[in-house]
């Protein structure tokens, strides 16, 4: 399409055909897609060059909260995972002796 006013755009969609409308939609919604996605890539780039100059750690941004531990190992109460990460050697034995994992879930 040539670069032309916004009347003439709307008469053109008007000729156009249900299987014409559709294909430009896919394009537009496509165009749309990248346009948010390098939108985004340089905002990123920018919050690191950002972070970097300042010496800010970027990890301290994020502000997730910190979680608790999930499961308990019954015979050691020091014992404990998040549910995050390889299951500790604790659990694994107690799961490979055939016990729920569910039973060491922290209420």
């Amino acid at each position: 399409m040539s670069s032309k006013g916004p009347t003439d755009l709307a008469s053109q969609i008007e000729t156009m055909s249900d299987e014409q409308l559709t294909q430009m939609r896919e394009l537009v919604e496509t165009e749309t897609r990248k346009r948010a996605s390098r939108r985004a890539r340089d905002a990123r780039k920018q919050i690191v060059e950002l972070a970097h100059q300042h010496n800010i750690d970027l990890s301290t941004l994020a502000g997730k909260a910190e979680e608790g531990p999930k499961y308990r190992d019954p015979a050691n109460q020091f014992n404990t995972w998040s549910g995050r990460g390889r299951k500790p050697d604790w659990l694994r034995k107690y799961v490979a002796e055939g016990r729920d994992i569910e039973e060491f879930r922290i209420s």
